[in-house]
Formats: C-alpha cells, structure tokens, sequence
C-alpha cells in the first residue's frame, strides 16, 4: 500500500506545521542531532535558500527534513520520522524531495551531521549514498 493510499501526503512544510516541527525536534535528539530553537526555525521558514518538506496524515505531523542549499552544497539541518512510522517510506520520500529541490539550485554536494551512537540513521543514509568523511560521521552525497 502506498503512503498516499494510506492518506499520508509528503509536501513543502507549511507555516501551519512549523509549531509541530518544533515540538518533535525537542522531544527527540536521536535522529535529529542538536538544537533547534523557534528563532532558528523561523529563519529557515523564510529564508529564500531553505529546502523544509513535511509528512503529514491529516493534521498530523508524521515526520520532516529542513535544510538549506547554497550554490553546491545542500545542508540538512534536521532530519525526523516517528518512530511509529519508520521502515515505512516516509524518510526515503523525504530525503528524495529534499535532494531533488536541492539539486534543482544548483546543489550537488549532500550533508548531515549525526550523533555518533545513531546507527540507525546512519544505516539509512549509506544505504541511500550516503557516505562518512573522516573519522566523524558528517556524511556527504556528491551527485554525478
């Protein structure tokens, strides 16, 4: 069954889902590393470089990715599905969105930071090309 037949839609973020967003990346630091302050989020809401995509059932928030892209390079500053609907398409069709709007302004380096301990998420983005620099786990897709 598809996510749409399952009535979940994945679109551009909404300022209506910004209060959400900011609820989710309080409660969990385990696949969506750091802080995330309202300011912060704002900011990325309006800027003209932010890539935000939304998963939402309803009215309710299922998961989400926010990011910017500048010139070559595309950030994602956070990452996030619940873990109710992990394994379920969400994050890939997420990912998927945020890398093709990226690539669409000219991006064609890939990055994201993650904890050290999230072998999860850290699974899930080699899987989809993802691969780690250095010692860190600051991870990058260069798109041929």
């Amino acid at each position: 069954m598809s996510l749409a037949e399952k009535g979940i839609i994945v679109r551009r973020t909404l300022e209506t889902d910004l209060r959400s967003i900011y609820l989710a990346a309080s409660e969990t630091k385990k696949f969506c590393p750091g802080n995330l302050t309202a300011e912060r989020l704002a900011d990325l809401f309006a800027s003209e470089n932010s890539v935000l995509y939304s998963a939402v059932r309803k009215k309710n928030l299922l998961g989400f990715i926010l990011g910017t892209a500048r010139e070559n390079d595309a950030v994602i500053e956070k990452f996030f599905v619940k873990e109710k609907f992990r394994h379920s398409g969400i994050g890939s069709l997420l990912l998927e969105k945020f890398l093709l709007s990226s690539k669409k302004t000219g991006s064609y380096n890939f990055f994201i930071a993650l904890p050290a301990e999230n072998r999860e998420a850290l699974n899930f983005l080699t899987k989809r090309g993802f691969v780690q620099s250095d010692n860190t786990i600051n991870l990058r897709k260069k798109n041929l």
